[in-house]
């Protein structure tokens, strides 16, 4: 017997089986075999597409489109949260792909996961889990053969048009289920000015302020409330954490528009997002994942490695990791075990322990297994210029669709989660006696928070239910059933909001008794 295909991440760290892969991530399996063909609506099956070429044209012109206007097209304006990100409303946003960029689409994420999309709708079966007990594999959590296709689509919100944008799927295991089920609605990124080569007049294209936006399908999510509740809760703790809001997706791929339903929107940690929360946006912005993204010892990792385990957003022309390097050089430093109030200084002269700290609190009292100390990825590090330790390592937590789904995730993380040699920022953090005094007050504090409370977080879900619920199975709802849908059934979004509640009942009945 041949031995099976392996796919490896975008980043080149991690390598894995297809069929461990298929084992450890999809729940249903893999499906599709060795044949199976990228398939748009009602197509059936045949061999897996070849890369499509669309040919497509560009335009040298530099004349602004018709509708251009500063506040909401130019670089040049401050970003609108309250336009993007509306608080009581859920917005449609309507996008344009032509035929042949939607198949090219659909081709390319078939070669990038090895297998074609299915020729019709299957149940997407149960959400696969991750971390929550500390025993993971070892994985960065990259599970695509390369980064997806960016394609030209065009963008229309409330009469107001963005042409050229670019747009690509997103996502790891939440966009292989989708994929492995059939389901059209998938996960997504939109990058308002990613043409600009090719299309010198949107050159700088803002979208109200953005140039990144982020969306989520909810596969992972039935309930398709914990990203924005959790990135709520967290920035109203003091903790880093990005924008997001729900927005009703229509997409035109050849055939008419289609809903294609209700997606979460997140903004991408960038410039907008560093000025607001930071009041600065030069400096280093760092998107980890890998194996150098545990923070071992750098010893133990090639230079290259550990560069490429550090993706840098912004200033990515200055091929300087230093920042990086110390603060992980500190972590490992051997006054550690000789000189423990040196290990401190340093580490935090170069990292915020605190803010960390903080973050690590909370996301163990929202039971979060989808994050570091279970998986080598979802955070970023931005080095502040204006921070007391100027350049020091700031902790951004990201992608929160798994948070509130560990019922049991014990919040004094015992030792036998940790093994010596993993996750040494959560794990040597914690054998300090008086770091993990300063971890346990910040999750006491979190838990005991009127955020966090009964009649703040009922408030909070009856008002998100009440306004997203005739999007998702009210009137103007989504095809539940259909592969536009990641619901196999209505009583399904009903069950998971309750389901919800009554792991918050939970975690808060449970957590006191574990910070004692």
């Amino acid at each position: 017997m041949s031995a099976a295909p392996t796919f490896r991440s975008r980043r080149g760290i991690h390598w894995m089986a297809a069929a461990s892969l298929c084992a450890a991530v999809l729940a249903g399996g893999c499906g599709g075999g060795g044949g199976g063909g990228v398939a748009s609506d009602n197509s059936t099956a045949s061999a897996i597409t070849p890369a499509i070429d669309c040919a497509r044209a560009t335009d040298s012109s530099t004349a602004r489109p018709a509708g251009w206007a500063t506040a909401s097209h130019d670089k040049s304006a401050a970003p609108d949260y309250g336009v993007v990100f509306p608080s009581a409303s859920v917005r449609r946003m309507d996008i344009t792909i032509s035929a042949c960029e939607w198949q090219a689409v659909l081709a390319n994420l078939a070669s990038l996961t090895g297998v074609a999309i299915a020729a019709a709708r299957g149940n997407l079966g149960p959400i696969p889990g991750v971390g929550c007990t500390g025993n993971n594999v070892q994985t960065d959590g990259e599970y695509l053969a390369g980064t997806p296709l960016w394609v030209p689509v065009t963008v229309a919100v409330d009469g107001t048009t963005w042409r050229h944008v670019g747009m690509r799927l997103k996502g790891s295991s939440s966009l292989l289920q989708s994929w492995n089920a059939g389901l059209l609605k998938l996960p997504f990124r939109l990058h308002f000015d990613k043409f600009d080569g090719d299309f010198p007049a949107v050159g700088g294209q803002r979208f109200y302020g953005f140039q990144k936006l982020s969306f989520t399908n909810n596969a992972i999510d039935r309930s398709f409330m914990r990203e924005k509740l959790t990135a709520d809760l967290l920035r109203e703790h003091g903790v880093l954490a990005a924008r997001t809001g729900w927005v009703r997706v229509y997409v035109d791929y050849g055939a008419g528009s289609q809903y294609f339903g209700l997606y979460t929107m997140t903004e991408v940690p960038a410039k907008p997002m560093l000025q607001a929360q930071f009041g600065s946006n030069s400096g280093n912005l760092y998107k980890p994942a890998g194996e150098g993204a545990e923070w071992g010892p750098r010893t133990q990792v090639s230079d290259a490695t550990f560069t490429t385990s550090f993706e840098k957003e912004t200033n990515a022309s200055a091929q300087d990791w230093s920042d990086v390097r110390n603060a992980v050089d500190a972590l490992h430093a051997p006054t550690r075990t000789s000189d423990v109030a040196a290990w401190r200084a340093g580490l935090e002269r170069n990292f915020n322990v605190d803010g960390f700290l903080k973050w690590m609190g909370a996301n163990a009292v929202l039971g979060n297994g989808d994050s570091y100390g279970f998986i080598a990825h979802n955070y970023y590090l931005y080095a502040n210029p204006l921070d007391p330790a100027p350049g020091r390592l700031n902790w951004i937590p990201w992608d929160h669709d798994r948070a509130l789904s560990c019922a049991a995730l014990d919040v004094t993380y015992p030792a036998s989660g940790y093994p010596a040699n993993r996750w040494p920022l959560m794990r040597y953090l914690l054998e300090d006696p008086v770091y993990r005094a300063t971890y346990l007050q910040h999750a006491g504090a979190f838990l005991a928070s009127s955020q966090f409370s009964q009649v703040d977080l009922t408030a909070r879900l009856d008002a998100a239910y009440a306004l997203i619920q005739p999007y998702v199975t009210g009137p103007e709802g989504e095809q539940v059933g259909s592969r536009f849908s990641a619901l196999d059934s209505a009583a399904q979004f009903d069950s998971a909001q309750a389901a919800l509640r009554t792991l918050i009942d939970r975690r808060r009945a449970q957590v006191p008794a574990m910070l004692r």
